[in-house]
């Protein structure tokens, strides 16, 4: 399936209208920060990326200061995850973009993750990024003491004993059974795994097709599922590609603007 599904992607390319995704040369926090805010342009320019960047860079800096008299401890990491969450982490809305949240604080579950990860990747925490069906969260260990961190949660979204963390694990499996309002569909795989800093641009990139989708931009969400895909393979794109194509499959319109030979028809028929 995944084979055709590629055959597909290639022979519909000449319609998208947006450039392929920027290849890291590394997974440093600077360069994933940049790829995450440029994957939304409705608001981009340079002097936007510049504000974005130093904003950033002097949170950063600040959280240095107080780590370099503390060093790594569980008390400082609380107080970034409280401080960050005030100072960034307004309104809470499913599927933001990454500027998004650096413009006016209006985050997702990803991007909010994100934000988080990106402090502890720059200020050297052992951490890991977990990600399941329907949420993401963050869970490491400080001078050998675990904490969890749950970015949607700005009261309690901090845990640093085993029996906090074991009840927060224990509700992400009963959320991951069964989809939000605004997760409509069900998968039909299980995940539940850490990924990554660059992958977390893929579901971005998946994210933004969601929302296209959702919108009834199907094209724009095909192609964005391809960009998802160049930094991130998962079964999550995988699924959703199938539930894309087979929409423009069935969409008259739609097949008259790919304007697709016969044998073209013919392999979409076949997916």
């Amino acid at each position: 399936m995944r084979s055709r599904l590629l055959i597909f992607l290639v022979i519909s390319a000449a319609v998208w209208t947006s450039a392929g995704a920027t290849t890291l040369d590394t997974r440093t926090g600077e360069h994933v920060f940049e790829a995450l805010i440029k994957i939304d342009h409705s608001v981009l320019n340079e002097g936007t990326l510049e504000s974005y960047r130093a904003d950033f860079e002097s949170s950063l800096n600040k959280h240095k200061s107080r780590q370099g008299k503390r060093d790594q401890s569980i008390k400082s990491l609380e107080q970034l995850f409280y401080s960050t969450h005030r100072k960034y982490l307004k309104k809470y809305v499913p599927f933001q973009s990454f500027s998004k949240l650096m413009d006016d604080g209006t985050y997702g579950c990803l991007t909010a993750t994100a934000l988080y990860a990106l402090f502890l990747e720059e200020l050297g925490y052992s951490y890991k990024i977990i990600e399941t069906n329907y949420h993401i969260f963050i869970v490491g260990e400080v001078n050998g003491q675990k904490f969890l961190i749950e970015s949607t949660d700005p009261i309690n979204g901090f845990l640093d004993t085993d029996r906090d963390i074991e009840d927060r694990l224990n509700e992400v499996v009963m959320k991951n059974a069964e989809p939000s309002k605004s997760d409509r569909h069900r998968f039909t795989f299980e995940i539940n795994r850490s990924i990554s800093l660059k992958e977390m641009i893929g579901l971005q990139y998946y994210n933004l097709a969601t929302q296209d989708y959702n919108e009834g931009n199907l094209l724009e969400a095909l192609a964005n599922l391809d960009k998802a895909n160049r930094y991130y393979q998962s079964e999550r794109i995988d699924e959703f590609l199938v539930l894309v194509i087979d929409r423009i499959a069935k969409d008259r319109n739609l097949l008259i603007q790919l304007n697709l030979n016969k044998s073209q028809y013919q392999i979409l028929a076949k997916l």
